[in-house]
């Protein structure tokens, strides 16, 4: 089973990843760690990140680029708990640069009308007058990005 598979290679290379409890192979299932938290999505409808979340989005992205895995980093497959980013889709692709975190999903994690966009198919609130200028916008995911990208 594929999600099995992605599940294992996920939880094996540092990605903040649900641990797996337990494997049924017979039957194609699998039980993992239940994490109380809040989804990524959600918390960008109401709040900015903060630096610490930051920090673990940009390990993950390490960890997975480093175990050469590409991460589907739209923000509702992610959840907040203790102050730490966890991926929770049990899936990836091979590593492709164009596909990563600081390429394609970046402006998703900061206030631009793309996360306003994306909030909306979901059914998220947000509340547009957080966008801010594009000029403030750009320089804040260069700074952001530079202070984390490993």
């Amino acid at each position: 089973n594929m999600q099995i598979y992605c599940a294992k290679r996920l939880s094996t290379s540092g990605i903040n990843f649900p641990k797996i409890v337990k494997i049924d192979k017979k039957r194609g299932l699998m039980l993992t760690q239940y994490l109380e938290g809040e989804n990524l999505a959600s918390y960008l409808g109401k709040s900015d990140m903060t630096d610490d979340l930051f920090e673990s989005l940009f390990l993950n992205q390490y960890m997975a680029r480093r175990s050469a895995l590409t991460l589907d980093y739209l923000p509702e497959n992610f959840i907040i708990v203790k102050g730490k980013v966890f991926y929770t889709y049990p899936f990836y692709k091979k590593y492709d640069h164009k596909e990563d975190l600081t390429e394609k999903y970046i402006r998703l994690y900061f206030n631009t009308n793309e996360l306003g966009n994306y909030l909306k198919k979901l059914g998220i609130s947000y509340d547009i007058s957080r966008i801010k200028d594009s000029y403030a916008t750009n320089k804040q995911i260069v700074l952001t990005t530079c202070k984390h990208y490993k």
